[in-house]
């Protein structure tokens, strides 16, 4: 699914409309971003990291690699970056245990970089600049673990 957005404030929002969505979920959920720098991946993020209540502020790990974070409900949310590590420096630091564990919600700036590492059942998410301030956000959920109810949200808030 496509959708455009045309500001920060609605890229956060549909962020924090995924991360609603999928804290009901009893998995452990895995995110892939991707897009060029300045894209709107940390900005979603941010959103995505409200959704979940989380009190902390979201900026880029690049140089930590991961941030691990407490939501309100019995869930986690790992933010990782991609930008500057190999795949192998990403199992140095248990990220297939993180990703086994349920109680996860896992979102991996970059990870067209290191995608061997995902599981298949991973949501990709590109985003793409189109002017100073509007993206597209292109989804891609082929396990079908988003709900209809998100999508429905999504196009409502931008449209």
């Amino acid at each position: 699914m496509k959708i455009k957005i045309s500001s920060p404030l609605k890229m956060r929002k549909i962020g924090s409309y995924l991360a609603q969505d999928l804290a009901k979920r009893e998995m452990a959920v895995v995110l892939s971003l991707e897009g060029d720098l300045g894209s709107g991946k940390t900005t979603f993020l941010q959103g995505f990291a409200k959704g979940l209540n989380v009190e902390e502020e979201i900026t880029s790990p690049t140089f930590l690699i991961f941030k691990k974070y407490k939501t309100e409900g019995q869930k986690f949310f790992y933010h990782f970056d991609a930008y500057r590590v190999e795949e192998k420096d990403l199992l140095s630091l248990g990220i297939n245990e993180i990703m086994e564990k349920k109680e996860n919600l896992i979102a991996i700036e970059w990870g067209n970089k290191v995608k061997k590492n995902l599981p298949k059942e991973a949501i990709r998410l590109f985003f793409e600049v189109i002017s100073d301030l509007e993206r597209e956000l292109i989804v891609s959920d082929k396990s079908g673990i988003i709900s209809d109810k998100f999508f429905e949200r999504a196009r409502s808030s931008v449209g």
